[in-house]
């Protein structure tokens, strides 16, 4: 049955992913010239085939700049830990891609330039030391012909949990042997929790810190983790969830192997059949209707910050100038690589034709990128762990949550 091949082919991935990994965790694209008349740029990528829309720009700009632009690319899932570790040694990257919840601990360290500071008034004020380049959007994705298929409505797919849960459901007893209803990838418990719960969730206004109560209430996510461990114990869920890289269930929904799954827009650039017809895209699904889109989160996409200890700030600055240029975000949104949030304007977007970008990950009107996370970085791990104590049924889910509160409350009642 293709049901058992496809387990089969999942732990021969699992098996495999950490001999792959040695190979491309990190590459470093050197051009002929000296390190004295080099930038460093530290990137993030999915795999080291792939040529960026990014890298081509810098290959162009590379011809005519005084200093050339060494890009240095690491592999999403080891990234953020070998940038710490490059941070606290002689190797320091002059420029560099940063995970927004680590921008405190970078910001106490003094290790961030105020680059926003060097560019022009224009430049989106947001976040002081280094620069929101382009803003995530996160979707539901399901393939169409998988709908049809099993009797579902493809222009109507589902918008609360209820309602994926009952139409993931139905993809797997349909197509039992074939297709699975839906996903999760949760072997990082950080990126797989921070992007399906936390990031998917606030931009419909749901988040576990409340601003201007100053206040923590994980209990908002308690129907997220009925809905999510009922159709795991319907097996409506990809086997091996908590032990799957995001890569791995990208290429599982390519080959038709699952019927739904939530990504962002950046996921969706390195989808393997982005291409083809049958992808449908729609929003989130919520539980709380009345909250949707009215609490525009926006989550950042790509951050971009300068080693506060590099020599040749002046080239850097002219190089963050290109980056942030409308010429740039407008090539890098075409491509499908990002949505860039400097210098171009939303309608502009939304208008533009022959794009990679589906025009259904745009942000809603008036979603602006500003911080919301209140930082924590000491009991982070902890929040994660709790995470996936609940979801694999270690946890009640009650339980779970409330420690949360408790801890997090307590911590900032203390401050």
């Amino acid at each position: 049955m293709k049901i058992k091949i496809i387990s089969i082919m999942i732990l021969i991935c699992l098996l495999m992913v950490g001999c792959d990994n040695k190979n491309i965790d990190t590459q470093t694209m050197v051009p002929k010239d000296s390190e004295e008349n080099t930038i460093t740029f530290m990137v993030k990528v999915i795999d080291d085939k792939t040529i960026t829309p990014l890298e081509k720009l810098i290959k162009e700009y590379n011809r005519t700049s005084s200093k050339k632009i060494v890009l240095e690319k690491v592999t999403y899932d080891k990234y953020q830990y070998i940038l710490n570790m490059k941070m606290m040694s002689k190797d320091k990257p002059n420029i560099f891609m940063i995970d927004e919840d680590w921008l405190q601990t970078y910001n106490d360290k003094n290790w961030l330039l105020p680059i926003n500071t060097y560019l022009s008034e224009k430049a989106d004020k947001s976040f002081d030391n280094v620069i929101p380049l382009s803003m995530r959007t996160y979707r539901l994705i399901y393939n169409k012909d998988i709908f049809k298929e099993v009797g579902l409505d493809w222009e109507n797919p589902p918008v609360t949990l209820e309602e994926l849960y009952k139409d993931a459901i139905k993809i797997s007893e349909m197509k039992i042997g074939e297709s699975y209803g839906f996903a999760l990838y949760l072997k990082d418990k950080e990126s797989g929790f921070m992007s399906l719960l936390e990031n998917a969730n606030k931009m419909n206004g749901i988040y576990y810190y409340d601003k201007e109560k100053d206040n923590y209430d994980f209990g908002i996510y308690k129907e997220w983790f009925q809905v999510m461990r009922k159709i795991n114990q319907q097996s409506g869920i990809l086997q091996y969830a908590t032990k799957l890289k995001k890569d791995n269930v990208l290429k599982q929904f390519a080959e038709s192997n699952i019927g739904m799954m939530i990504i962002s827009n950046e996921d969706y650039y390195w989808l393997d059949n982005q291409e083809d017809n049958n992808v449908g895209i729609s929003s989130v699904p919520i539980w709380n209707q009345e909250n949707m889109n009215n609490n525009n989160i926006g989550i950042p996409g790509m951050l971009i910050g300068v080693n506060s200890k590099s020599d040749s700030i002046d080239e850097i600055v002219e190089f963050c100038k290109a980056l942030t240029s409308r010429e740039w975000g407008i090539y890098m949104y075409e491509k499908g690589y990002i949505i860039p949030t400097y210098n171009v304007q939303l309608e502009e977007l939304d208008e533009m034709l022959n794009v990679k970008t589906p025009k259904q990950f745009l942000p809603h009107e008036g979603m602006c990128v500003y911080e919301t996370n209140k930082e924590n970085k000491e009991y982070e791990r902890q929040r994660f762990d709790i995470y996936f104590d609940i979801i694999t049924g270690e946890r009640p889910i009650e339980e779970g949550l409330n420690t949360l509160n408790g801890i997090m409350n307590e911590i900032n009642d203390s401050n």
